[in-house]
């Protein structure tokens, strides 16, 4: 019901027992007016209850505040019909109200330096209402007008806008409250928050200067934006159909609780746990594409019976019912094993193996196409319903948002963790883990040691043979150091031609012969390219935790000094802390 009719209806109500008593008070004062000093305490009584009701009957039930009212805006000037601006049911705004803290917490980690804002459309799509801002401060207008040409332009473009201030016919001013003397500069990225053609929202960043805006931050903020609008078009009109078996009660606490910044693995847990509490199952599987070899699926989430198959466990599923689901990208329910026409179920033969009786399986779809499949399974024949369907079908919509959001975010963010070069994790990334592994150390009693490595008279390299060649070197260099190491030890190119290598769980006395062997693989090494050849040494210098130091600085300080001490004796070779040096 809106603001304007529930004043409308109390208006009426106040006026009907204002006209009863009107009545009441002609009785009592006209016709056939009684006396007596109760009869005039009553008139006295009703004449002031007749202008308290009257006063009520004029005011509203609660004052909106100014947000509030921008976002159930349903007067006359209402667009819904002509306006691209999908309006949002007022239903799901719980739902909706989960899915933009989220959406916020997200934006405040990825982007701790930069202001977000996240508009969405009011309900009659006539203004584009400020939901969510990160900041101390508020920078961004309250509300846009979508009926701005200027607006209508950015939200017709899927792309990312860059919006920068003082330029001609800038757009800038638009978005950003340009009467604070710090906001008047600056750069500003837009993107639509859309699905299916149908505008949402926006989804805005401002940044204080152009250059920390990079090229990885559109692509992020798009598929933000994008598993928004995603998320969006999911939760509309949801709320009925979540009244099955308290079904929305669960996933507003899932969708609450999501952590967008947790691992793939945490990520499936949390939807193989909702599914425990929500669906009546023996078996449920979460089985996901290798998308490296044709056929082949892999079990990545898994609960109940697990004596066929569980965690981790590849599958090649031709003329099976995975295959049905996977190829036709539909959704497949089997109440008895009397209708089933494959060979199995995710491999051939497996139907004989175990009496499962019924099977419900909805593919896994994203903008990618599909993923997957989200497979529950009974020993019950007709153990599935209707409603089943339908939720399993949410929760599978859900889950290809989340795969793509998640696979995106691990490429950007693993792309901006490796040196370009060489592929070895870069300096930032190299200290962060440092302290990682510190930390753990601390807890757990153990050990660590740090090398820093330099290669010997590179400068030579590079002055005699020109940069591609010392380029070579450099990378020749990180592959031979990785591959003189365990797998669970850290390499990073450090800066320049240094290197650090970080040795989890381990003494320098212990581990002297793998430092030697790490400095002899390059001494030992032909360096050939373009028809060149050279022999190349490099100094290490070490330090282990605690013993040398307690911290990154000391480390990297008592581990420089011995590297450096090796060169000034000539090179190839490591070089452990003088006694007494720390």
């Amino acid at each position: 019901m809106s603001n304007n009719k529930r004043l409308s209806d109390t208006f009426t109500t106040y006026s009907f027992l204002s006209v009863l008593l009107v009545l009441i008070l002609f009785v009592l004062f006209v016709y056939p007016a009684p006396e007596g000093i109760l009869y005039s305490g009553l008139r006295i009584l009703l004449i002031l209850l007749v202008g308290v009701l009257f006063y009520q009957s004029l005011q509203p039930s609660r004052k909106l505040t100014q947000v509030e009212k921008r976002i159930h805006d349903t007067n006359s000037k209402s667009t819904i019909s002509s306006d691209p601006l999908s309006a949002i049911q007022r239903d799901d705004e719980d739902l909706i109200e989960d899915l933009l803290g989220n959406a916020t917490d997200f934006l405040e980690n990825v982007y701790p330096n930069f202001t977000s804002g996240i508009y969405l459309a009011n309900l009659t799509g006539t203004e584009l209402v400020l939901r969510r801002e990160t900041g101390e401060t508020s920078q961004f207008i309250e509300a846009l007008d979508p009926d701005d040409e200027n607006i209508r332009e950015i939200l017709s473009s899927s792309a990312t806008t860059v919006l920068l201030p003082g330029d001609e016919d800038s757009l800038y001013e638009i978005f950003i409250n340009v009467s604070e003397p710090q906001l008047s500069q600056g750069a500003l990225l837009t993107v639509p928050i859309q699905f299916e053609g149908t505008i949402k929202g926006l989804l805005a960043v401002h940044a204080d200067r152009f250059d920390e805006l990079a090229n990885r931050d559109k692509i992020l903020l798009d598929n933000h934006a994008n598993q928004i609008g995603s998320t969006l078009s999911l939760l509309t009109g949801r709320a009925k159909l979540f009244a099955i078996n308290k079904f929305e009660q669960s996933f507003r606490k899932l969708v609450g609780d999501l952590d967008l910044t947790r691992s793939k693995e945490e990520m499936l847990s949390s939807i193989v746990q909702f599914c425990e509490a929500e669906f009546s199952f023996d078996k449920l599987s979460i089985v996901l594409l290798d998308h490296s070899y044709s056929g082949k699926a892999v079990i990545v989430g898994n609960s109940g019976f697990t004596m066929d198959y569980g965690v981790g466990d590849d599958i090649v599923y031709s003329a099976t019912h995975l295959e049905k689901v996977l190829s036709s990208q539909e959704t497949l329910v089997i109440n008895s094993r009397d209708e089933v026409s494959t060979a199995g179920r995710f491999t051939v033969g497996d139907i004989d193996e175990f009496n499962f009786q019924s099977y419900i399986a909805v593919p896994i779809n994203n903008q990618h196409g599909v993923q997957g499949a989200l497979v529950l399974e009974s020993f019950t024949s007709s153990h599935f319903d209707d409603s089943s369907c339908e939720l399993l079908e949410i929760v599978a919509s859900e889950l290809g948002i989340l795969i793509d959001w998640w696979d995106t975010f691990g490429n950007i963010r693993e792309t901006a963790s490796r040196d370009g070069l060489t592929g070895l994790f870069n300096h930032r990334v190299f200290v962060e883990r440092f302290e990682d592994e510190l930390q753990r150390a601390k807890r757990y009693g153990e050990s660590i040691v740090l090398m820093i490595l330099d290669l010997d008279k590179f400068k030579r390299i590079n002055d005699t043979y020109g940069h591609l060649y010392g380029d070579y070197v450099l990378k020749t260099t990180a592959k031979l150091l990785k591959e003189s190491v365990r797998a669970i030890d850290i390499v990073a190119r450090y800066g320049g031609e240094e290197f650090a290598v970080i040795l989890i769980n381990a003494h320098k006395d212990t581990t002297m012969q793998t430092m030697k062997r790490t400095v002899d693989s390059v001494a030992s090494y032909e360096f050939k390219e373009d028809g060149i050849t050279e022999r190349m040494t490099i100094s290490a210098g070490a330090a282990e935790f605690p013993s040398d130091g307690e911290n990154l600085r000391d480390l990297i300080t008592v581990a420089d000094e011995a590297m450096y001490e090796v060169k000034r004796k000539g090179g190839n070779d490591v070089g452990l802390p003088e006694k007494g040096s720390t």
